[in-house]
């Protein structure tokens, strides 16, 4: 192992001890809200497939955690990842949702205080709305918009400088949100160091009724229209976890009255629009199923298609929270390393048990 990969984790252990200080000050005097709660411990839907109950049985005990720091003094905030750091090079390592899943470390800003020497630009408050997952649809809904949730309750104006990382101001869906219902809101592309005298970094807790209900409400969404439509939602195979045999499951869907549905080629006014109607979805596990808070207010059913190294709770959860009736498949590795495929006839009978359901 080199010099270079063996300095990187003791320098990063180094600068944990000597922010130690700064977090328990942080948790003492600036921590305004927190709680705990298993929200994955629901029933596990009848899926046919062992290894879905197997993966839903493993989320069940996971703990999650919401809270809000109102950190009263004078702090920074880098731009790359939404770092916050006290005025002595501190790194408050609690500002996320998902933390442990950043592995750089804000090295580059503290390069950048120290080259600037404290000449950034001021704000007097701000609300870091900054996430590990920025510019992904589905935290957008369940981690990002949320936070307004929290912050709305610290009784701050409502043109407080809300401060939003590049990876997400650059996504069409949000510009299409804060051009529209969102548009009084203050919105900052955060693109530099900043100095906050007042910073509130508030982190929801994910897979709450309330964050969607609440996101929900926030877009100023339609209501959800009686209908029988049916869709099916693929992921491109430019993304990840994508169907290698969709071809096969093609015809499978057409006989079934599918129509097949691509939510990167729809602003987001037409997905709320066609998950708004849509009364059957059968879809490979992404974000595009956040879209389904769109339904609430009528019957839907989800048949959802998993490749067998990702299988993941999101989307069971929701169905299992707003009344949706809930299937799964789990298919085969096939191809890539996260591609995989679906038996024909096993689909076919997974939207024949849906279809006696309604």
């Amino acid at each position: 192992m080199s010099l270079k990969k063996l300095a990187r984790p003791a320098a990063r252990a180094a600068w944990r001890r000597y922010s130690a200080r700064f977090e328990r000050r942080a948790a003492a005097r600036y921590l305004r809200r927190e709680r705990f709660d298993r929200p994955l411990d629901f029933p596990i839907p009848a899926v046919a497939d062992p290894r879905f109950a197997a993966a839903m049985r493993g989320y069940a005990q996971d703990t999650y955690r919401e809270w809000v720091y109102d950190i009263g003094e004078p702090c920074y905030i880098e731009p790359e990842r939404g770092f916050v750091l006290s005025r002595r090079g501190e790194w408050l390592v609690d500002a996320f949702l998902y933390h442990h899943r950043v592995e750089q470390t804000p090295y580059r800003a503290l390069l950048e205080l120290l080259r600037r020497r404290g000449a950034v630009e001021t704000l007097d408050h701000a609300v870091s709305m900054r996430c590990t997952t920025e510019g992904n649809y589905w935290h957008f809904y369940d981690d990002f918009l949320t936070k307004l949730r929290l912050v709305d309750d610290v009784g701050l104006p409502k043109d407080v400088p809300l401060l939003v990382g590049e990876a997400l101001w650059r996504q069409p869906f949000f510009q299409a949100a804060v051009r529209g219902p969102l548009s009084q809101r203050n919105w900052l592309r955060h693109t530099a160091v900043l100095d906050i005298r007042r910073l509130i970094v508030a982190v929801p807790m994910s897979l709450q009724r309330a964050n969607l209900e609440y996101s929900r409400g926030l877009l100023d969404a339609p209501a959800a229209v009686p209908s029988e439509r049916r869709i099916f939602v693929d992921r491109r195979p430019s993304h990840s976890r994508s169907l290698t045999n969709a071809s096969e499951l093609l015809p499978v869907l057409r006989a079934e009255g599918f129509e097949s549905v691509d939510v990167d080629g729809l602003s987001l006014h037409e997905q709320m629009a066609v998950f708004g109607s849509a009364r059957l979805v059968v879809a490979n596990h992404g974000a595009a199923l956040a879209n389904l808070v769109y339904r609430l207010g009528q019957p839907a059913d989800l048949v959802e298609l998993f490749g067998p190294r990702f299988i993941r709770p999101h989307f069971a959860w929701m169905a299992q929270t707003f009344g949706f009736g809930y299937d799964a498949l789990v298919g085969d590795t096939e191809g890539t390393e996260d591609g995989f495929r679906i038996n024909p006839d096993a689909l076919r009978r997974a939207i024949q048990r849906a279809e006696k359901a309604i």
